[in-house]
């Protein structure tokens, strides 16, 4: 995981088949932030290499400072 022009690179080992890799990047991303995974969902680019993902509950601030920006 690291930052590269802004955005958050993740790298997933699950499978894109079914909707895994989108779960898993959820767990891993409610993991990270300290959050329930109910708080972060992927809500755009399902079949994408890169996706829009929204967490609920956290300011941009908070969101960086978990994330080590």
């Amino acid at each position: 995981m690291g930052w590269a022009g802004g955005r958050l690179r993740v790298r997933i080992a699950a499978a894109p088949e079914a909707g895994r890799a989108n779960a898993a990047l959820e767990v891993f991303l409610a993991e990270q932030l300290g959050l329930p995974r109910r708080r972060v969902r992927v809500v755009a680019g399902f079949t994408a290499p890169q996706k829009l993902v929204e967490i609920e509950g956290l300011e941009q601030g908070d969101l960086d400072a978990r994330l080590g920006r």
